[in-house]
């Protein structure tokens, strides 16, 4: 897979708002954008993950909307737009072990994520937050994009830095 193929860049670069600049927009964004799949926006009461009686919310959720874990996975057989889903330490609570994070397969090896007090990004999928993945997701409805070899053209490759962040500010706004 080309991941200049997947339109992720864009989503890279936020800066971090709870509720609506987060993991979960990254996800639902990723599938909108490139699939067409349309992910509802679920409500995120702040520190849920602190509650241990609480059911995870990204579990109820991602099922409802048509993911699907997958049994004990290898690197290898990860595809394009699986989820992984996170448990985070919290200082608060050290020993809570909910799932508080989520992050979107992108292919060789890399994940697009959002991660609070950083801006969002594409990164390589190891260390610390491969040991801390609960949960590999895959969607019902996305097909096997490992062979893809379609070549896209990204424009805001082309667009200047200062530009670039004029624009990306600008579409920040309109998603608010």
């Amino acid at each position: 897979l080309n991941l200049g193929v997947l339109l992720y860049k864009h989503i890279c670069g936020a800066p971090f708002n709870y509720g609506t600049l987060d993991c979960f927009t990254v996800v639902r964004k990723m599938f909108k954008d490139n699939l067409n799949i349309e992910i509802a926006n679920y409500a995120r009461p702040n520190d849920f993950w602190l509650n241990v009686d609480e059911d995870s919310l990204y579990v109820r959720y991602f099922a409802q909307e048509g993911f699907q874990a997958l049994d004990d996975p290898q690197l290898a057989d990860l595809r394009p737009f699986d989820c992984f889903l996170i448990t985070l330490p919290d200082a608060r609570a050290p020993h809570a072990t909910a799932i508080n994070h989520a992050a979107v397969y992108l292919g060789e090896g890399y994940i697009v994520h959002h991660r609070l007090g950083k801006l969002s990004c594409a990164e390589p999928y190891r260390g610390g937050l491969r040991g801390m993945t609960t949960h590999v997701l895959r969607h019902k409805d996305v097909p096997d994009l490992r062979n893809l070899n379609v070549t896209k053209l990204d424009v805001m490759q082309y667009i200047l830095p200062h530009k670039r962040e004029l624009l990306m500010g600008a579409l920040n706004e309109i998603d608010r």
